[in-house]
């Protein structure tokens, strides 16, 4: 493409950029990353292995136990704060096995996109209804947070397997993007609130002693008894930003960083 040089007061001319700018060439390569053609059997993985990590959650937990809460302690602000303060647990048990029953139709390949946006329903309103007592999953919001972006995906029908197209393609890059975003977010809350105080103070020797009876609990207690190893491996956590919230059993020197939530 050519370009006419603009000109300029002086009466000299300068061309004109052809591209937008730096800017916008990064922001058209991001955008070229994120809808490239991908292959079917990439979006079918991931799509699959994130029903998987819903289904065995649902049924990994006690979800009944949402019910014997007192009203007073669930009344933190969630996007179903509009459900009454007390929840039957036969609602709450039936959830769940929908839920379930949803992962079955994408493990079968049978309604596939139809079950994962039910599975991802069941599980979502459960995560919130749980966290709604204050005590929010990290894993749980990862999960959440992943899948949302696979509720949008066309998942390829068998023989599509081998395909390429950008249906199939911006799907797994998207998901990723999200991730990576909830834990930078979460790095820079955590610095923000607990600074960078919390590695070099013995909060994580205090968070490591608390392991008790963990398989490697000697070896927690080993780091712990080390100050230069502990801070070490806080500082790491700190600047991978983990989606852990983590605090002091200490002197409360360490305060807690809030971390994303739909």
């Amino acid at each position: 493409m050519t370009t006419t040089p603009a000109p300029t007061p002086t009466g000299t001319t300068t061309p004109a950029p052809a591209d937008g700018g730096r800017v916008a060439r990064f922001v058209r390569g991001i955008d070229a990353r994120l809808t490239a053609p991908g292959p079917g059997f990439r979006l079918l993985e991931v799509h699959t292995l994130v029903a998987l990590v819903i289904g065995l959650r649902l049924v990994a937990r006690d979800w009944s136990a949402i019910a014997e809460r007192p009203a007073a302690l669930t009344d933190g602000l969630t996007f179903v704060s509009w459900l009454p303060p007390h929840v039957p647990d036969r609602f709450l048990v039936a959830l769940a096995v929908i839920g379930v029953g949803g992962v079955g139709l994408v493990v079968a390949r049978r309604r596939a996109q139809l079950g994962f946006v039910v599975a991802w329903t069941a599980y979502a309103v459960l995560c919130a209804l749980w966290g709604s007592s204050g005590k929010v999953m990290h894993n749980d919001v990862m999960t959440v947070w992943v899948g949302f972006v696979l509720l949008f995906a066309r998942v390829p029908r068998r023989g599509q397997d081998d395909e390429r197209t950008v249906a199939f393609g911006w799907p797994p890059r998207a998901a990723l993007a999200v991730l990576a975003v909830v834990y930078w977010l979460t790095g820079v809350q955590k610095l923000r609130h607990s600074g960078i105080e919390w590695a070099l103070s013995d909060n994580m020797s205090w968070i490591l002693r608390q392991g008790g009876d963990a398989p490697a609990s000697g070896l927690g207690h080993w780091v712990a008894d080390h100050v230069l190893i502990a801070g070490a491996l806080a500082t790491g956590a700190l600047l991978l930003g983990s989606p852990r919230r983590c605090g002091s059993r200490g002197a409360g020197r360490a305060r807690r960083s809030p971390s994303p939530w739909p």
